[in-house]
């Protein structure tokens, strides 16, 4: 069962007729600033998302990344408002600078100013390239807004060469620089096991026998017993014998090239083959 929708704090005026509000009510709401008019027949307040404001502003609804994050899916850097359009609305949004998908819609799937999951996720598949879909994929899965059954539809959609190049998709990637770290090993048929429990610790990830891949997710990392925690558990996996390479979230994706060469060293070398032999007496 996938996760309950956000609240947008965003009504049509239908919406807010069958409350009970009536059109003068309506007309002294917006006049004192309780709401907005956002375009026609829709309203908001302050508590409004800014992305939903600005896209129904524009005659569009949110889709892709910009629909996704909304739903507290894990997106990579993405520059501009993605959105859907209708065909009547396509020269509007254009000049706002928002990035435009299927300008050919006939009509809205539902009433939402947010399109479906699966639709924001069909989009982002067919506009951010593979390693990218595989991570608001999974990310998609991990949270909860769409469940295999609903992924496995939508894959069906796709040509053979991109389900081929998407792989195996999980569900227990807990940020998208797991899936990207995961994904580089996978592809190069790297023994590579996510979510691994060492001790008392868990890991993002056991590369081979003894290489140890933590990715070090801003959203979890930023405090100062988080660092305290991290630098802990470090110290204690290097003593049971295993190589630690804590990843930032700069590393894996601004600055991916030179990570992924270094790890691709490290595998060369075969740092993360053999069984881990303790270096201290104390990591009992």
């Amino acid at each position: 069962m996938t996760t309950t929708e956000p609240e947008l704090h965003v009504r049509t005026r239908r919406q807010l007729i069958e409350a009970g509000c009536t059109s003068a009510e309506l007309a002294a709401l917006v006049a004192d600033g309780s709401i907005v008019r956002l375009a026609r027949g829709w309203y908001g307040s302050a508590l409004t998302p800014p992305a939903v404001a600005e896209a129904l502003r524009a005659g569009a609804r949110l889709t892709c990344t910009s629909a996704l994050g909304l739903r507290g899916v894990w997106t990579p850097p993405v520059h501009g408002l993605h959105v859907a359009v209708l065909r009547a609305g396509t020269r509007r949004a254009a000049a706002t600078g928002m990035v435009l998908h299927d300008p050919a819609l006939q009509a809205w799937p539902d009433g939402s100013p947010v399109l479906p999951v699966t639709t924001a996720l069909l989009h982002a598949v067919r506009c951010r390239g593979t390693e990218e879909a595989a991570i608001l994929l999974e990310s998609s899965l991990h949270v909860g807004v769409a469940t295999m059954a609903e992924v496995d539809q939508l894959l069906a959609r796709l040509p053979l060469r991109t389900r081929s190049a998407l792989g195996t998709l999980r569900a227990d990637a807990e940020a998208g620089t797991e899936t990207k770290a995961r994904r580089f090993f996978e592809k190069r048929h790297v023994r590579v096991r996510p979510q691994v429990t060492i001790g008392p610790w868990r890991v993002d990830m056991l590369v081979g026998e003894k290489l140890v891949i933590e990715c070090d997710s801003r959203r979890y990392h930023t405090g100062v017993e988080d660092y305290a925690r991290t630098y802990r558990k470090r110290l204690d996996l290097q003593a049971r014998g295993y190589t630690v390479v804590n990843l930032t979230y700069e590393q894996v994706m601004l600055d991916w090239e030179r990570t992924s060469r270094m790890l691709l060293g490290m595998i060369r070398s075969r740092e993360h083959r053999g069984e881990p032999v303790p270096v201290a007496p104390w990591y009992r």
